[in-house]
C-alpha cells in the first residue's frame, strides 16, 4: 500500500493513499481530505507534494487535485462529483489532460469486465464522455 508523508512542526503523519479523497491548494498550505471526513492542512504547496502521489490522482485544476477512486460521476455541465458529495468544477485547460488521465486508467476495449469505482455501478467509459 503506497502512503504519503505528510509534514507538521514536531512530526510527520505517514497516510494510505487510497485514504485520500482530494487536495485542495491554498497559496503555500495544501488541505487535504480523508474518507473519514477528516481534514487537515499541511505547510506543502499542491506542488511540492503532487511527484509522491499516485497515478490514481490528477490535477484537475490549479487548485485541486483528485483521487480519481473517488471519482462518482461527470454530470451534464462538466462538474465532477466525488464520494464525499462534493461537487467541482475542472479547469477548461485541463480538460484534455483528464480525459488522457481516465483513459490510462480504463481498461482496454477487448475487456468486457469493465473496471467500476467503488462508491459506483457507473463504468469509468462514462465519465471519459465529453
Amino acid at each position: 500500500m503506497q502512503t504519503l508523508l505528510l509534514p507538521f512542526p514536531k512530526q510527520r503523519l505517514d497516510v494510505p493513499l487510497d485514504d485520500i479523497i482530494r487536495l485542495e491548494g491554498a497559496r503555500n498550505y495544501t488541505k487535504v481530505t480523508f474518507t473519514d471526513g477528516n481534514e487537515i492542512i499541511v505547510s506543502k504547496t499542491l506542488k511540492a507534494l503532487e511527484p509522491f502521489l499516485s497515478v490514481e490522482f490528477i490535477r484537475i485544476h490549479r487548485s485541486f487535485v483528485i483521487n480519481t477512486r473517488h471519482l462518482i460521476k461527470k454530470g451534464p455541465t462538466g462538474f465532477l462529483y466525488m464520494s464525499d458529495g462534493v461537487r467541482l468544477k475542472p479547469s477548461r485547460r485541463k480538460k484534455k489532460e483528464i480525459k488522457k488521465a481516465l483513459e490510462s486508467i480504463a481498461p482496454s476495449p477487448q475487456n468486457t469486465n469493465y473496471y467500476h469505482y467503488e462508491q459506483s455501478s457507473q463504468p469509468i467509459q462514462r465519465l471519459l464522455r465529453w
